[in-house]
Protein backbone atom coordinates (compact mmCIF):
# COMPACT_ATOMS: atom_id res chain seq x y z
CA UNK A 1 0.00 0.00 0.00
CA UNK A 2 2.71 2.43 0.97
CA UNK A 3 4.68 1.44 -2.11
CA UNK A 4 1.16 2.83 -4.55
CA UNK A 5 1.13 5.45 -2.60
CA UNK A 6 4.74 6.61 -3.09
CA UNK A 7 4.70 5.65 -6.99
CA UNK A 8 1.25 7.86 -7.43
CA UNK A 9 3.60 10.79 -5.86
CA UNK A 10 6.15 10.36 -7.62
CA UNK A 11 4.30 10.41 -10.71
CA UNK A 12 1.67 12.67 -10.32
CA UNK A 13 4.28 15.73 -11.47
CA UNK A 14 5.96 13.77 -13.77
CA UNK A 15 2.33 13.45 -15.82
CA UNK A 16 0.92 16.68 -15.01
CA UNK A 17 4.25 18.12 -16.45
CA UNK A 18 3.62 16.52 -20.01
CA UNK A 19 0.36 17.60 -19.99
CA UNK A 20 0.93 21.02 -20.00
CA UNK A 21 2.31 22.68 -23.20
CA UNK A 22 5.99 24.56 -23.99
CA UNK A 23 6.44 27.20 -21.62
CA UNK A 24 6.81 30.29 -24.18
CA UNK A 25 10.37 31.56 -24.70
CA UNK A 26 9.62 34.42 -27.32
CA UNK A 27 10.10 38.02 -26.17
CA UNK A 28 8.92 39.89 -29.08
CA UNK A 29 7.46 39.53 -32.29
CA UNK A 30 10.56 39.58 -34.00
CA UNK A 31 11.30 36.11 -32.06
CA UNK A 32 7.37 35.01 -34.10
CA UNK A 33 8.10 36.36 -37.64
CA UNK A 34 10.73 37.87 -39.71
CA UNK A 35 9.85 41.69 -39.83
CA UNK A 36 12.85 42.09 -42.23
CA UNK A 37 10.53 40.32 -44.83
CA UNK A 38 7.41 42.44 -44.67
CA UNK A 39 6.65 43.63 -48.23
CA UNK A 40 3.67 45.51 -48.18
CA UNK A 41 1.46 47.08 -45.40
CA UNK A 42 -2.13 48.42 -45.55
CA UNK A 43 -2.74 50.50 -43.04
CA UNK A 44 -6.49 51.45 -41.57
CA UNK A 45 -6.57 54.12 -39.45
CA UNK A 46 -7.98 57.53 -38.27
CA UNK A 47 -6.21 58.86 -41.31
CA UNK A 48 -8.00 56.28 -43.82
CA UNK A 49 -7.23 53.00 -45.54
CA UNK A 50 -4.02 53.55 -47.10
CA UNK A 51 -1.08 51.73 -48.20
CA UNK A 52 2.54 52.19 -46.46
CA UNK A 53 5.37 54.02 -48.87
CA UNK A 54 8.62 52.80 -48.79
CA UNK A 55 10.14 55.18 -46.10
CA UNK A 56 7.11 54.41 -43.97
CA UNK A 57 7.41 50.61 -44.61
CA UNK A 58 11.10 51.10 -43.06
CA UNK A 59 10.10 53.36 -39.65
CA UNK A 60 6.79 50.49 -39.74
CA UNK A 61 9.70 47.70 -39.19
CA UNK A 62 11.55 49.68 -36.91
CA UNK A 63 8.43 50.09 -34.81
CA UNK A 64 7.49 46.43 -35.03
CA UNK A 65 10.77 45.57 -33.41
CA UNK A 66 9.75 47.61 -30.03
CA UNK A 67 6.36 45.20 -29.87
CA UNK A 68 7.41 42.91 -26.92
CA UNK A 69 5.14 39.73 -26.73
CA UNK A 70 2.76 39.49 -23.67
CA UNK A 71 2.16 35.57 -22.46
CA UNK A 72 -1.67 34.74 -21.60
CA UNK A 73 -3.30 38.46 -22.29
CA UNK A 74 -5.60 40.14 -23.92
CA UNK A 75 -6.60 43.50 -24.70
CA UNK A 76 -9.80 45.75 -25.93
CA UNK A 77 -8.03 46.50 -29.96
CA UNK A 78 -9.64 47.05 -33.26
CA UNK A 79 -9.89 50.99 -34.34
CA UNK A 80 -6.14 50.66 -36.07
CA UNK A 81 -5.93 47.48 -38.61
CA UNK A 82 -2.34 46.52 -40.08
CA UNK A 83 -2.46 44.22 -43.29
CA UNK A 84 1.10 42.99 -43.80
CA UNK A 85 2.05 41.03 -46.73
CA UNK A 86 4.90 38.49 -46.24
CA UNK A 87 6.29 36.28 -49.47
CA UNK A 88 2.62 37.09 -50.89
CA UNK A 89 0.63 36.08 -47.48
CA UNK A 90 -1.37 37.86 -46.14
CA UNK A 91 -0.95 38.58 -42.04
CA UNK A 92 -3.66 40.94 -39.67
CA UNK A 93 -2.21 42.66 -36.66
CA UNK A 94 -5.11 44.70 -35.02
CA UNK A 95 -4.63 47.63 -32.52
CA UNK A 96 -6.35 50.80 -31.14
CA UNK A 97 -6.09 54.93 -31.05
CA UNK A 98 -3.40 55.11 -28.09
CA UNK A 99 -3.32 51.79 -27.82
CA UNK A 100 -0.86 49.82 -25.51
CA UNK A 101 -1.20 46.37 -26.69
CA UNK A 102 -1.18 44.81 -30.16
CA UNK A 103 -3.39 41.85 -31.39
CA UNK A 104 -2.47 39.14 -33.66
CA UNK A 105 -3.81 35.40 -34.52
CA UNK A 106 -1.23 32.78 -34.17
CA UNK A 107 -0.96 32.48 -37.49
CA UNK A 108 1.37 35.40 -37.92
CA UNK A 109 3.83 33.16 -36.67
CA UNK A 110 6.60 32.07 -39.18
CA UNK A 111 8.95 31.29 -36.07
CA UNK A 112 8.68 29.25 -33.05
CA UNK A 113 5.44 28.47 -34.05
CA UNK A 114 5.45 25.60 -31.39
CA UNK A 115 5.51 28.16 -28.74
CA UNK A 116 1.92 29.08 -29.56
CA UNK A 117 -1.19 27.57 -29.04
CA UNK A 118 -2.79 26.74 -32.46
CA UNK A 119 -5.45 29.29 -33.38
CA UNK A 120 -5.25 31.46 -30.84
CA UNK A 121 -4.78 35.49 -30.27
CA UNK A 122 -1.53 36.65 -29.21
CA UNK A 123 -0.50 39.69 -27.69
CA UNK A 124 2.13 42.07 -27.72
CA UNK A 125 3.13 45.76 -25.69
CA UNK A 126 3.39 48.71 -27.77
CA UNK A 127 5.61 49.71 -25.81
CA UNK A 128 4.92 53.67 -26.83
CA UNK A 129 4.60 53.43 -30.88
CA UNK A 130 1.34 54.81 -31.75
CA UNK A 131 0.08 53.03 -34.99
CA UNK A 132 -2.24 56.27 -35.47
CA UNK A 133 0.82 58.21 -36.56
CA UNK A 134 0.85 56.85 -39.56
CA UNK A 135 -0.46 59.00 -41.97
CA UNK A 136 -2.24 59.03 -45.79
CA UNK A 137 0.77 60.44 -48.15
Amino acid sequence: MKTNLFIAILLFPLLFACGEKNTVSVAHLSDLMDIDAIEQVEMSNNSGTFYLSPEQLVSFKKDLHKLSYVPGSGAKVGAISMNLTIKGKKYGLSSSTHGQYVEAHSSIATKNQDQLKPGSLIYFKTNGVNFDNYKKL
